[in-house]
């Protein structure tokens, strides 16, 4: 089926993120873009991208793609999994306040929508939020608040509440409602269902990083996308899950140019397509230098790995035991179950073990992060478990604190 004039624009507009912008891309192109005509503008709930025509085809390409970026904004910074009980209103003021002097800086459009030279660069939403609450600006009405904010709420409905999703709106824009102005964010899930946004929260931090390491190895990284994953490594969440969630995210699909996405060849716009791939070498890496380390803390850690490897059943798994040299490198056999032992001393140098792994398709590395000097990025996606709290996590890679 052809594509439509706004369908058109929007694909034009991802495709020239793909040259220009491969952070926004990649977490574009984990989204679909979806028609609501009880919108105005356009909105997300981390899944979707929901876009009115009448909207896009009134605007010009370079505005379109700063939206589409404002969007991809928003869920990178976890915005719809966040708002919990905060009035809808005023947490989509926050989070515009938060995300758009970045994007400015990343090069896009904003100025026609954008909340940028309020004061509030570099803050989060949270603390935006609550200074706006502070001072008392509300509605959308105050002073300071551009043209487009977010109107007052339905008659009869109070501030913050959360508001009926319109008939045929994905569940997500559940505690919402519509949307009012370019960029909205809605909830992944109802506010009160925390399973729920704990699990959308776990995907977006998968594509996130998926992003940033896309664009850096592109050579073309973006100031959202080093700091939305600079602050995904604070984040507190079980290191269970982030450990399962990192090998199951680098084992499921690759995008690649030579299969393109056959959805929109027909349009004229080739955007490449999902090709599914059987996890490739997963090495792990331990550090066995004379460091202590709780042998609880190891054998959590290693039923945790063993049951994502039994899930995600890699190719090959590759064990790498190293202090200042590879020690020991060997192959597990299929279904040969994983018994490491932290035998070593001396001191730390992880380089020449990460260097031997430059093919594997993820890493994942037990240490104490007690480096003497930096690890160089490989390229390869990885995963710091540390125990201990003596070392600092490198700046590259994803990270974990261990009990």
């Amino acid at each position: 089926m052809a594509q439509t004039p706004a369908e058109l624009k929007l694909s034009r507009a991802r495709a020239h993120m793909i040259m220009n912008a491969p952070f926004y891309a990649t977490m574009a192109l984990s989204m679909q873009f979806v028609q609501r005509d009880d919108i105005d503008t356009m909105a997300t709930d981390g899944k979707s991208i929901f876009f009115n025509p009448s909207f896009v085809e009134s605007e010009d390409d370079e505005t379109i793609r700063g939206v589409v970026a404002h969007e991809v904004a928003h869920v990178a910074n976890l915005h719809h999994t966040r708002r919990g009980n905060r009035d809808p209103k005023q947490w989509n003021m926050a989070c515009d306040y938060a995300i758009d002097p970045q994007l400015e800086k990343d090069g896009f459009k904003v100025a026609k929508f954008g909340f940028v030279g309020k004061g509030f660069d570099g803050m989060s939403a949270e603390d935006i939020y609550a200074k706006l609450q502070a001072d008392g600006k509300d509605n959308g009405q105050g002073k300071g608040h551009p043209q487009g904010a977010p109107s007052q709420a339905p008659q009869g409905q109070q501030s913050g509440q959360p508001q009926s999703a319109p008939q045929g709106a994905p569940s997500g824009a559940t505690g919402q409602g519509k949307p009012s102005r370019p960029g909205d964010v809605l909830d992944a899930d109802a506010p009160h269902d925390t399973a729920a946004l704990a699990a959308a929260e776990l995907e977006t931090m998968a594509k996130v990083q998926q992003a940033h390491n896309v664009a850096k190895a592109s050579g073309k990284g973006s100031a959202m996308g080093a700091l939305a994953a600079a602050e995904l490594k604070k984040a507190a969440i079980d290191w269970r899950q982030v450990l399962r969630r990192f090998v199951d995210s680098t084992a499921r699909v690759t995008q690649q140019w030579h299969r393109p996405n056959r959805r929109h060849v027909h349009s004229g716009t080739y955007l490449p397509g999902n090709v599914p791939d059987a996890m490739g070498a997963l090495v792990a890496i331990f550090d066995v230098s004379g460091s202590t380390c709780n042998p609880a803390t190891l054998a959590a850690f290693l039923s945790e790995l063993q049951a994502a490897i039994d899930d995600v059943r890699p190719n090959e798994v590759q064990v790498i035991l190293c202090d200042t040299k590879i020690v020991a490198q060997y192959t597990l056999e299929p279904g040969e179950p994983l018994n490491v032992k932290l035998k070593g001393g001396g001191g730390t140098n992880m380089q020449p073990a990460l260097d031997a792994a430059r093919d594997a398709q993820a890493v994942i590395c037990f240490t104490d992060c007690d480096f003497p000097r930096d690890v160089k990025d490989t390229g390869v996606p990885t995963l710091w478990a540390r125990y201990g709290k003596r070392g600092k996590f490198p700046k590259w890679g994803e990270a974990i604190q261990l009990p």
